[in-house]
C-alpha cells in the first residue's frame, strides 16, 4: 500500500509537527533566544563603548573595589 502526500498537504504537516515543537518546548525556545537576544546587546554595547583607549586593569579593579 503506497501513500502519497501533496505538496501542500507536506506544508501542513510540517507546520503542525514544528508548532507542537515549539509549544512543548516553549521554556528551552524563551531562554534560547533570550541568551541571544542578550549576547547581541553586549556585543552592541561594546561595540560602542570601544574607542579605541584602553585602561589599565589595576584601575578598573581599583574602580570596581570602591
Amino acid at each position: 500500500m503506497e501513500t502519497t502526500v501533496s505538496r501542500d498537504e507536506m506544508k501542513n504537516l510540517f507546520k503542525e509537527a514544528f508548532s507542537e515543537i515549539l509549544k512543548e518546548n516553549k521554556a528551552f525556545f524563551h531562554d534560547f533566544f533570550l541568551e541571544i537576544v542578550e549576547d547581541i546587546a553586549m556585543g552592541k554595547a561594546i561595540e560602542e563603548g570601544d574607542k579605541g583607549d584602553y585602561v589599565a586593569e589595576k584601575r578598573i579593579f581599583k574602580y570596581l573595589e570602591s
